[in-house]
């Protein structure tokens, strides 16, 4: 008796959440976005450098418009916009030998071995897309239409070494997570990866590092996040069900 009790059960809460579930995936929706562990590698800029540093201010919004119901899933267009800030300093060990040129002031960075990261950089992302919604799961996919603000500057002992900033172009993105609705709102835990933008070297001191550091560091050109050619980021998504 138990045990049918307690499969009648199971059963009316699993068609509970089918029910919801079915609700959610065929109205659409319009969030509001919060983006967390989108981080750059400090390794790009070939100096040995392990750390990295975290978008601060990841934020946006967007909508998306179901346009085919099925049986058990739906399709929806995802459009809408968020920006990612990269702003401080991080101080960090360095594993190559600076060779100043003689003469020119520069000779203390010879016994120098930690470089100065500065960053300064924001990224607008519009992205539009297309979302396949089963139950309360969702995968989706399309564009991110990248634009970068600014730059990264490393320095030594008040010396400036290097210049860089970031080429952005069209990229492709993936996504993944859960939605849960509550009445007319609803909640999304998401993972996403897309393609990283590649850094560029604008600048290299070579009075100060010399001409084969520099080589190398001109050489970083097109580095993208040396791990894999995609950032990963956590999104919360929090909106209304229309």
């Amino acid at each position: 008796m138990k045990i049918k009790t307690s499969l009648a059960l199971a059963l009316s809460l699993f068609w509970g959440f089918a029910l919801l579930a079915e609700e959610t995936r065929e109205r659409s929706r319009i969030y509001y976005l919060y983006e967390v562990g989108n981080q750059i590698a400090l390794a790009d800029f070939n100096l040995g450098s392990t750390e990295t540093i975290r978008d601060r201010d990841g934020n946006g919004g967007g909508m998306s418009l179901v346009f085919k119901r099925g049986k058990f899933m739906a399709l929806s267009l995802d459009f809408g916009y968020s920006q990612t800030q990269y702003k401080g300093a991080i101080e960090d060990g360095v594993s190559v030998q600076f060779e100043p040129q003689v003469g020119l002031g520069f000779e203390a960075l010879s016994s120098s071995t930690n470089v100065t990261y500065d960053f300064d950089v924001a990224f607008k992302n519009p992205y539009a897309g297309v979302n396949l919604l089963f139950n309360n799961f969702l995968l989706g996919g399309g564009r991110i239409f990248q634009s970068a603000t600014g730059g990264v500057s490393l320095s030594s002992q008040s010396v400036e070494l290097v210049k860089a900033s970031y080429h952005t172009q069209t990229q492709l993105y993936w996504q993944g997570g859960f939605l849960l609705d509550i009445d007319d709102l609803f909640v999304s835990v998401l993972a996403r990866a897309f393609e990283a933008p590649s850094l560029q070297i604008d600048s290299c001191n070579e009075s100060a590092l010399g001409t084969t550091l520099c080589n190398r560091i001109r050489g970083a050109t097109g580095n993208r996040n040396q791990r894999s050619v995609a950032f990963g980021e956590g999104i919360l998504q929090i909106g209304i069900l229309f």
